[in-house]
């Protein structure tokens, strides 16, 4: 700690996003031990998945989306003073089940269009089991902007505000400050408006929002729009990769990110076996949880609390299975 740190207190901030669109991984070529970006994203970065297991697609509709980052805007909104940690431990656990019971559904009515080339995977009951949940990234990945297609058009107005829910979601923004005594506090900085690019990094007036409007840092409006792919007078970009994201983060000084990701988690090479799945989701699992005051390890009362809530579900979806496999067999 500096010596004006330990004088007047020390105060980082801390970044929490929601990522909607498509999501393509680097699975097999992870970052090196020796890079910054692994050391950040392993001790600084908290990650929700929705998909969880390496090399799954994510299953849902645009449609969703706008009500999904209301929701947790306002969960967010609802402790202003506090650390994040259980906000997003509590909505892994809300969403859980219900996005179990999608996937359940879709297998059943033998949707393989909804769960695309991975369907097969999704008859893995682990891997149902595993769905939103923390996780980690150990490796860049590719996110993409669209509904159906880069090339299609965006010519009405309805289409239009249902782009704007799609990308960067930036859903609440608060620094933490410690004092010279060691209490710990947080201040909200920044509340949404209704208007989802404005609090959205696709887009050119998000950017220039979050960084002008919230934050005060006109200066750094320029650099941020050339990290995050601007070019001329694009207003929108179309895609984004975690490295890119990653270099805004430093550029601004963010200490610490809730990073929740509602993208596919399919592997850039191909469809890969399970067992290597089941390899990364391990080392990921170690990762989730942080060490640092960022993310307070689970106290045994409520482990034992979430795990009563895992075993109830685990049980409501092994009936759904049931009930599936007799449905085939007639």
């Amino acid at each position: 700690m500096s010596k004006k740190e330990k004088e007047e207190g020390k105060k980082e901030l801390i970044f929490s996003i929601a990522i909607m669109g498509h999501g393509c991984e680097h699975l097999l070529r992870p970052w090196k031990k020796d890079m910054p970006i692994l050391r950040y994203f392993m001790d600084n970065v908290r990650v929700y998945s929705r998909a969880c297991v390496p090399d799954l697609e994510s299953v849902g509709d645009v449609d969703e989306f706008k009500d999904m980052v209301s929701d947790i805007q306002h969960r967010f909104s609802e402790v202003p003073e506090n650390e994040t940690a259980s906000i997003v431990s509590t909505y892994a656990d809300d969403e859980r089940f219900e996005y179990q019971k999608k996937i359940i559904y879709n297998l059943a009515h033998h949707k393989q269009s909804s769960l695309g080339p991975r369907f097969d995977k999704f008859n893995v009951f682990e891997n149902i089991e595993r769905a939103s949940n923390l996780s980690a990234f150990i490796s860049n990945k590719e996110f993409s902007f669209h509904i159906n297609s880069p090339e299609e058009k965006v010519n009405t107005k309805g289409k239009k505000e249902l782009y704007k829910t799609i990308g960067v979601h930036v859903v609440d923004i608060r620094i933490k400050k410690t004092s010279p005594s060691g209490e710990v506090t947080y201040e909200k900085l920044f509340t949404p408006s209704s208007d989802l690019s404005n609090s959205n990094l696709i887009y050119r007036n998000g950017v220039t929002f979050i960084l002008q409007e919230v934050l005060r840092r006109p200066e750094l409006v320029e650099p941020a729009l050339r990290f995050l792919g601007f070019e001329g007078a694009t207003e929108r970009v179309m895609t984004l990769s975690l490295e890119q994201i990653y270099e805004f983060f430093k550029l601004v000084g963010i200490s610490y990110v809730n990073l929740m990701d509602f993208t596919c988690r399919a592997c850039s090479v191909g469809v890969m076996p399970q067992s290597i799945s089941d390899q990364f989701y391990t080392i990921e699992q170690k990762l989730s949880v942080k060490k640092s005051a960022f993310g307070k390890r689970i106290s045994n009362k409520k482990r034992n609390k979430s795990n009563k809530r895992s075993n109830k579900n685990k049980k409501q979806i092994k009936r759904s299975e049931k009930k599936k496999q007799r449905n085939n067999k007639k």
